[in-house]
């Protein structure tokens, strides 16, 4: 019976182990969005060896932590793939990083310090007890694989929704040497894009008069409030639009960051940008237009660098290309918070300029909606409707600033002197770190907005 006693403490100390292994990310997850396995095995490795060499065991559990951090924060941006948004790292040099980092720091780092601190102070309770960790390890992977959410069980069907543990390392590893990051380009299927169900290629062959004003909003998110969702399209589509336009609405299914949102409306593929050359860019829509002797110009208010779009866009039919970089001669002001480049409003107006001669296409990728938002004061209406929504602050500002820039485009094309085609949809959902503000919006849908010229 003693024996019992004391084997039955020792697996108890190995839980509360892997527990404050685990637990920063359990407390995180009430309030943030955080995916990853309800118990990351990886830890189990860190804790056996922290039973035999305590400082190396820590710092194994730190780089578990890092790991699981990594790939929770790449899926909450849409990175299917965490090696690309590891990639994307190269791009930081580009982005005003300090405003991503504020007082929330503070509590995100405040639960790992904690657990640190326990696991150190009781690692001598834990000191040669290997065994009773690995067992602990052991059991939650046979309890995984029986729910079937593990890869080793082989079903599609799991007992309870929640991953129970799993190894991201492993996961990690695999994705490497399976070479995954080498999948080729792929056809989407029908309807995948608003450029294919609203026929976009075809009306610009009828009214080779006329021209195309294609934008992408970023961070422009389906949010599943009626109201809100009402509100954005009348500031896209006004009442004093109903002579010039007729709007029809879209639903569209998103899968990944910006970049495969440009290359589902652009070029119905999926796939990784990296791999975009003359060959696959020759079928994408701008290509197809220029064949058609039509002028196509893509424009972003950030650095080319960003995501190597000058290269990559000119793949895709763009002949004309202007970033940050081609507009520094003119003292433009700039916009937004940690992705600051020019101002939506004074591209939204070029676009709308250069639509304004026949055979156009116009190509415009937003900016200013980019998560983190830079915090505006927002206008009496919209607060108010914020507050019968029940919005956050956070979704307030996305409310805001998205309709600025879907009312701008209204703006232009209540004043064109040569109506275009207009066609605006979202890139991805926004990507907010709060669980509950991520929660308002459709993750498999962004909303498409077509105004076709009326008579035309």
């Amino acid at each position: 019976m003693i024996i019992f006693f004391i084997q039955l403490r020792r697996f108890v100390q190995a839980a509360v182990a892997l527990s404050l292994a685990n637990g920063a990310f359990w407390i995180l997850g009430t309030w943030l969005m955080i995916v990853r396995p309800v118990f990351n095995l990886d830890m189990i490795i860190g804790l056996m060896l922290m039973s035999m060499l305590p400082r190396w065991g820590l710092l194994l559990i730190v780089m578990a932590w890092a790991l699981d951090a990594l790939i929770s924060q790449s899926l909450t941006f849409h990175f299917t793939n965490t090696l690309d948004f590891v990639r994307a790292s190269r791009f930081l040099g580009e982005v005003q990083i300090e405003n991503y980092f504020g007082w929330q720091l503070v509590f995100v780092t405040l639960p790992f310090v904690v657990c640190l601190v326990l696991l150190w102070v009781t690692r001598e309770q834990r000191r040669g007890d290997w065994l009773h960790v690995a067992t602990l390890g052991l059991l939650l992977f046979a309890a995984d694989v029986f729910n079937g959410s593990s890869i080793v069980s082989g079903r599609d069907v799991r007992g309870f929704a929640a991953n129970k543990a799993g190894s991201p390392a492993a996961m990690t590893a695999l994705r490497i040497l399976g070479s995954h990051d080498a999948e080729p380009l792929s056809a989407l299927p029908p309807g995948s894009s608003v450029a294919s169900v609203a026929y976009v290629e075809d009306w610009a062959l009828k009214h080779p008069d006329r021209s195309i004003v294609f934008v992408i909003v970023e961070s422009m998110g389906a949010h599943e409030g009626a109201n809100v969702g009402q509100w954005l399209a009348t500031q896209v589509y006004p009442a004093s639009l109903a002579t010039r336009y007729q709007l029809n609405q879209y639903k569209i299914p998103f899968h990944g960051p910006t970049t495969s949102g440009e290359l589902r409306e652009l070029c119905d593929l999926k796939g990784t940008y990296r791999r975009v050359d003359s060959t696959a860019g020759q079928h994408c829509l701008p290509a197809r237009l220029a064949s058609h002797g039509w002028a196509t110009t893509g424009l972003h208010g950030f650095s080319q660098r960003m995501f190597d779009r000058e290269g990559w866009w000119g793949a895709i039919g763009l002949s004309q290309r202007r970033f940050a970089e081609s507009f520094l001669g003119e003292n433009l002001p700039l916009c937004g918070g940690a992705f600051r480049g020019l101002c939506d409003d004074d591209l939204i107006h070029r676009s709308f300029q250069i639509a304004s001669a026949s055979r156009q296409f116009v190509y415009l990728l937003t900016l200013n909606t980019h998560l983190p938002l830079e915090h505006k004061p927002i206008t009496a209406e919209i607060h108010s409707m914020c507050e019968s929504a029940r919005l956050s602050d956070d979704v307030c500002q996305w409310v805001s600033q998205t309709g600025k820039v879907l009312s701008r485009i209204s703006a232009e094309a209540a004043v064109s002197a040569n109506p275009p085609l207009i066609v605006v949809v979202g890139d991805h959902s926004p990507p907010f770190i709060n669980a509950t503000s991520r929660g308002q919006f459709n993750q498999n849908h962004v909303p498409a907005f077509v105004l076709r010229p009326i008579g035309r």
